[in-house]
């Protein structure tokens, strides 16, 4: 597939790469790269349970708050739990309320992002609260957050959202509307397509695509070439795979022919075996071989 010139980002063009990620802000990258740390620390060490990191949050000194928040968001991306007692979410609840009373954003960040990963609907008019934080990064984690827990009211507030200048809030909102799956999202993300930062671009496809919308379907094929990211030198070689994949994953769900040329050369030229195989997977879907 051949490359659209106003995608070839030209010496001088408005367009730059909003992060130095694919899909994740700066400080939320940070969040979770720690993420990883703690669930090592975890492994190796004696872990606390939930319980115990929201007793220490509430009653521990600043350094050890925000580091229990982190160890308690940490332990329920790995749990999942579904089956968590009320109380705890009583209390993780007024943790967050307490929290904007204190200069404290990682802390605040942290009970953000741990508030979403329970997949507690109940969170949404605490994360909405959230919106209004004058730091950036937990007004971010407020906004990932309610792409995992929110509803109409959630939708609403996101789609203003998308008028604003931050542009990384911007993106975040994108992100969050393609979680939440609300299809009446989808006239307020199809003019990010046309968007001069890529980022947004990007993001507007993918979400548009989860949403069940085939709008973005020729930035979905450019992101499956890995040549169209020369373009961008901020995106390293390992955001490059997160993107194809993801990429490839939408045009196996779409089995459209559009895709079949570049599915076929990732299946048999890209250096990452991985990508290699789901490329080969997706076209073994697209002829009808699965």
């Amino acid at each position: 597939m051949s490359m659209d010139p106003s995608e070839q980002n030209p010496k001088g063009q408005s367009v730059r790469v909003i992060v130095h990620s694919f899909f994740i802000i700066p400080f939320l990258i940070a969040v979770f790269a720690v993420l990883i740390f703690a669930m090592l620390k975890m492994v190796v060490g004696t872990p606390p349970n939930l319980e115990q990191a929201l007793r220490t949050i509430s009653r521990g000194s600043e350094t050890e708050r925000w580091q229990a928040a982190m160890d308690l968001t940490a332990m329920l991306q790995a749990q999942r739990s579904e089956n968590i007692d009320p109380r705890f979410l009583d209390q993780l609840s007024f943790e967050f309320r307490r929290s904007a009373t204190e200069r404290q954003p990682f802390l605040r960040t942290y009970l953000a992002l741990a508030m979403g990963l329970t997949g507690e609907p109940r969170f949404e008019t605490d994360l909405i609260e959230g919106l209004a934080a004058s730091d950036v990064p937990s007004t971010l984690a407020s906004i990932k957050s309610l792409g995992m827990v929110g509803g109409a009211v959630a939708e609403a507030l996101l789609v203003d959202l998308l008028s604003g200048d931050e542009l990384r809030i911007v993106l975040e909102s994108i992100i969050a509307l393609g979680r939440l799956g609300r299809t009446s999202s989808i006239p307020h993300l199809l003019p990010f397509l046309e968007h001069p930062e890529a980022n947004l671009r990007w993001d507007s496809a993918i979400s548009l695509a989860k949403l069940g919308d085939r709008s973005g379907r020729e930035i979905i094929g450019r992101l499956l070439e890995r040549r169209y990211y020369v373009s961008f030198p901020l995106v390293d070689e390992l955001e490059q795979d997160r993107a194809i994949l993801i990429a490839v994953e939408i045009a196996r769900l779409w089995q459209e022919s559009f895709f079949k040329e570049n599915l076929e050369y990732l299946s048999r030229n890209d250096p990452n075996l991985r990508i290699a195989d789901a490329a080969l997977k997706a076209l073994k879907v697209l002829n009808g071989d699965e």
